[in-house]
Order: C-alpha cells, then structure tokens, then sequence
C-alpha cells in the first residue's frame, strides 16, 4: 500500500484592480490525500481526495452597458470551496 498526504498556498496574482466576478481570484489552500493498494498481481487501485477553499475577498468591478453608455458596478464578497473525489484503476501488462 502507497500512501500519499499534500498541501498547498496558492497567492493570487490578481491586484484589486483586475478583480472581476468572472475569475474572483484570491489566496487559496488546498489539501490532498491518497493511497493505491494491488490486491491482486498486475492490478492497482487509486484513490485520492483533494480539497481546496479560498480566503475570501472582496472586491467591485466598474463595466458599461453597452447600450445605454451607463456604469455598471458588480460587487460582493467572493469565496470557493472544491471538493474533488478520485479513483483509478490500473492494469500492468507484462
């Protein structure tokens, strides 16, 4: 059995006057764990989790309407959280 444990810091590279509600990049952590075990010769099984959550941020973002020339201020609090489950199966031909 292979065990495996991860971390990371992600700094966003996006300055506060670049944020946008489409990307709303900010500082993250994310976490990893898994393990693979062969039950039988030739054969392995992977499974693994990771987990991401951000810090939050908040920030606006000034765009005009195209058709009646007026600003448009989006705005809030932005955060992400990601939950991603994985299996693998592997088969060794020899």
């Amino acid at each position: 059995m292979d065990l495996r444990v991860g971390a990371y810091y992600d700094q966003t590279p996006v300055k506060d006057d670049y944020l946008n509600p489409e990307t709303p990049s900010m500082n993250k952590l994310g976490l990893t764990a898994g393990f693979s075990f062969r039950p039988v010769n030739n054969f392995s099984i992977d499974l693994s989790f990771g987990y991401v959550t951000g810090f939050g941020r908040d920030g606006s973002y000034t765009d005009r309407d195209l058709l009646e020339s007026k600003p448009r201020v989006f705005g809030g609090h932005y955060n992400v959280h990601a939950y991603m489950p994985a299996i693998g199966l592997s088969y060794f031909f020899k």
